[in-house]
């Protein structure tokens, strides 16, 4: 009997005990499980929030693709629409030029410019020529110029009618000056006819 005595004293100093207050053991196992619901909620709404961000990431990510396939075909259709108007008025343009160059073709004569063009390049020749008779003749000295003075029977070889006159009358530096200035005034005459 002892023994029972021990419990039935445990048992009315349990109920001993304060109405009002749970047993030790009790709050503890509460606080715990509370501690460990909270952790769980916790656990959740992480789960939550990261489902929800990947979500939120992939929606972004796929209207961002959208909006950019979007703008690339915008792009290449306005890149098409003016690359064929480009070549439609190119082929318009081309129809008329040959229609154009199919009249006019009568008209042009190859024979006749190519021979005003061998004329022009056989004059502007021997103008260069005479430039360069001048200029080694303007570049000899003065002393060399006396010895070597044109005469009359060498003069019209390479001077017109004209010109062998001024040689005739004039000092040899003066002559290479004439011949410099009536040099400078026939280029002058073939540049303008090429052009």
């Amino acid at each position: 009997m002892p023994r029972r005595k021990k419990e039935g004293e445990k048992k009315a100093a349990k109920s001993k005990r304060e109405p009002g207050k749970p047993k030790k053991s009790f709050i503890k196992v509460n606080l715990i499980n509370v501690k460990k619901k909270a952790e769980r909620e916790n656990e959740e709404r992480l789960v939550n929030l990261r489902e929800k961000e990947a979500e939120n990431f992939q929606n972004e990510t796929e209207n961002y693709e959208k909006v950019e396939r979007s703008k690339r075909l915008v792009m290449w259709s306005g890149v098409s629409f003016f690359m064929l108007v480009i070549v439609v008025v190119w082929f318009f343009n081309i129809r008329s030029v040959f229609q154009v160059s199919s009249s006019s073709q009568s008209n042009f004569d190859w024979n006749a410019i190519s021979n005003d063009v061998s004329k022009s390049m056989e004059e502007a020749k021997k103008g260069f020529e005479e430039i360069k008779k001048a200029s080694e003749m303007a570049s000899t000295s003065p002393s060399s110029l006396e010895n070597s003075a044109p005469t009359a029977s060498s003069t019209p070889a390479t001077l017109p009618k004209e010109e062998t006159s001024a040689v005739a009358t004039s000092s040899p530096d003066e002559a290479g000056q004439a011949d410099l200035k009536e040099l400078k005034k026939r280029i002058d005459e073939l540049e303008q006819k090429l052009k």
